[in-house]
């Protein structure tokens, strides 16, 4: 459940933060309309929170009704005849609309913020912003490639058959170096490696390669958190 929560934070924000960002000039234009900062913010804050309660109404809804098909399949893939009733668990109901509806929360506040925090100027020439290439560190680069061998190493050779406490250090430094060596991974290895890819003249004007790299040299430094949260909140999710 933990896992899950992490896993749609980081959808539910980066995607309202996108869709805010997305519409920058559009809220300029309310403002030079005559509107109030009051009135454009409530706005936004009520279209998220009635576009939030839809989602978490509709969602609900499909997760009952397809619990059991899903289960049928797992079971059926997993070759075991155990029968599936159909039943509904409201306490799991009722966490997964709390839980999304703070989600919502944080996510409509914040969309009734943006209206405060950028001038006038910077909303209406919001789309003419041009993104820089990314910085890197070597090293990083390359601490993230050994931390990330490091931990699935450790994994693939660790006991588990020990149990206990005998496997408390060996996990431990498995996330440790799992999870820093993704975000170093976004954040050092991939910039530094597409760039290097840019370089290699050869390869750059290669068919549709100077749109594609070019697109991910320019747009990793925007994602690259958001792309380490989700790899991070995949594989615990994988795992468990």
């Amino acid at each position: 459940a933990i896992a899950i929560v992490l896993f749609a934070s980081v959808f539910v924000l980066y995607s309202n933060k996108f869709f805010v960002i997305s519409r920058k000039k559009e809220i300029a234009i309310y403002s030079l309309v005559g509107m109030k900062k009051s009135q454009i913010g409530q706005m936004m804050f009520y279209e998220n929170i009635i576009m939030g309660l839809i989602a978490t109404a509709c969602g609900t809804v499909l997760g009952v009704a397809f619990s059991r098909f899903f289960s049928m399949i797992l079971l059926k893939l997993m070759a075991d005849g155990t029968a599936v009733t159909f039943s509904v668990q409201w306490q799991a109901v009722i966490t997964t609309v709390v839980a999304f509806l703070i989600l919502f929360m944080i996510s409509s506040l914040n969309a009734y913020g943006i209206i405060y925090r950028y001038k006038l100027i910077e909303l209406l020439s919001a789309n003419k912003e041009s993104e820089k290439l990314p910085k890197y560190s070597v090293m990083g680069g390359i601490l993230a490639i050994v931390l990330i061998i490091l931990g699935y190493t450790i994994a693939m050779v660790m006991n588990v058959n020990e149990g206990g406490f005998h496997l408390m250090i060996p996990a431990l430094v498995i996330l440790v170096c799992i999870v820093i060596g993704t975000l170093l991974l976004f954040k050092n290895f991939i910039p530094m490696a597409m760039l290097a890819l840019k370089k290699n003249k050869a390869f750059y004007y290669k068919s549709e390669n100077i749109i594609s790299i070019s697109q991910i040299v320019y747009r990793i430094k925007t994602n690259s958190k958001m792309l380490s949260f989700i790899a991070i909140a995949c594989a615990i999710t994988i795992t468990d």
